[in-house]
């Protein structure tokens, strides 16, 4: 944390550690963050103030949050509400769809990368962070990257099946992370764990992840919202939702539908 005297507000800043500065993809990706962020201006997507290098440190200036993490939030209370998680579903899929929009693709969606702020006592406003392994769209349509071929980037318990694979990715990636991610806040844990990152992608790739029932069986949530995280969460990416704006509809229709503002679920 840090002061702008400037225009007197606190800020935050990020600072690439010393060791690593030599490192020239670190730093290329460190860059990147910066430069995927500063791209971006919607509401839930952090906001990046400046960027550079100082007295051989490089660094970037954000905006300062108060609150925590989803993945903090989850670890203390276990399952979301139905209705939050979805509230909070609905501002990171406007904050990525903003992101898709510019050609970029976050690829890096978890828990750990949502954050819930305060706002004038106002909770779980979202602000998603972490641009890091951005993939951002040359304006030749050409997809720019920081990795070299046979390079994976992601976490695995929230990467797509396409994101271990040498495949051209595209926003159907971060929807399906964005599925894990709802599947963790109404189940607790994400669909496939273990301590063998390999074993993590062969899961995404060939096994089906526990239906809501067999996971928790007490909660006995709708079989609507069922289907909208697993339609998420399809093997292949053609049967998903196509953009953040057909899953939005779809988590909207379901906050609808929970408020008794249409018919029962």
């Amino acid at each position: 944390a840090a002061h702008q005297t400037s225009v007197d507000r606190s800020v935050a800043i990020k600072v690439l550690n010393r060791e690593f500065s030599e490192n020239s993809d670190i730093v290329r990706r460190f860059h990147q963050e910066a430069l995927a962020a500063s791209k971006l201006n919607h509401p839930h997507t952090i906001s990046v103030y400046d960027f550079g290098q100082s007295d051989g440190l490089l660094y970037i200036a954000m905006e300062h949050l108060r609150g925590d993490t989803l993945k903090a939030i989850i670890e203390d209370e276990e399952t979301l509400d139905v209705t939050r998680a979805l509230e909070i579903i609905r501002q990171v899929l406007k904050s990525v769809g903003e992101a898709h929009r510019q050609g970029i693709i976050h690829r890096d969606i978890k828990p750990e990368n949502i954050f819930l702020n305060e706002i004038d006592g106002e909770t779980d406003f979202v602000k998603v962070l972490d641009f890091g392994v951005a993939k951002i769209r040359r304006p030749d349509g050409e997809p720019g990257t920081l990795t070299q071929a046979g390079t994976v980037f992601g976490t695995p318990k929230y990467m797509a099946p396409e994101q271990s694979r040498d495949v051209v990715l595209d926003a159907r990636s971060d929807l399906y992370s964005i599925g894990i991610v709802l599947y963790e806040m109404l189940m607790g844990t994400p669909p496939f764990q273990s301590e063998n990152p390999l074993s993590i992608l062969l899961s995404h790739a060939h096994t089906q992840p526990d239906r809501f029932g067999e996971r928790q069986p007490h909660l006995q949530l709708p079989a609507a919202i069922e289907a909208v995280v697993f339609k998420a969460l399809a093997k292949d990416r053609d049967l998903r939702h196509q953009d953040a704006d057909e899953l939005l509809g779809e988590v909207d229709g379901l906050l609808k539908q929970l408020r008794g503002e249409t018919s029962n679920i």
